[in-house]
């Protein structure tokens, strides 16, 4: 097995080498919640590296809960769809893959971005992540229906 050889993963994708970039989060969403040239610029030096598969940092499915005040958003009702098509753009004809890392914080919503928090129940962290982190409330099976579907 070489670094350079293409795989086929269980999922059926095929990566042209075996070089991946573990997702992080890159914090660097414009007003709106917008992927901008920032985002298309770092992705396409990745691109050009020649990594097979990039993992997104996180990107979130709901502007009510961040887990940090710059994150992507993608969400019906949001403007901001031409900066998602530009940034997965910077990959090109590449040949190599970009997942995107789709996310809900839960629990893991800093407290100075919102303290409506929310789980599967109203457990606390523990000291001295409390300090940082809301209590969270339980969401209800509505909730959680409607996190399942965006």
């Amino acid at each position: 097995m070489k670094i350079a050889e293409p795989i086929r993963l269980p999922c059926g994708v095929t990566l042209k080498n075996r070089l991946a970039k573990s997702a992080m989060s890159e914090n660097m969403a414009k007003p709106g919640y917008f992927a901008g040239q920032e985002f298309y610029n770092l992705y396409k030096r990745w691109a050009e590296g020649g990594i097979g598969l990039s993992i997104s940092g996180n990107v979130m499915i709901d502007r009510k809960h961040l887990g940090e005040a710059n994150n992507v958003v993608i969400e019906e009702g949001l403007d901001n769809h031409q900066g998602l098509k530009e940034w997965a753009s910077a990959y090109g004809n590449t040949g190599n893959q970009i997942w995107v890392q789709l996310n809900h914080p839960g629990r893991q919503i800093p407290k100075f971005l919102s303290t409506d928090n929310v789980s599967a129940s109203a457990v606390p962290f523990d000291k001295p992540m409390d300090t940082m982190f809301a209590t969270p409330r339980t969401l209800t099976e509505g909730e959680i229906l409607d996190i399942i579907q965006r």
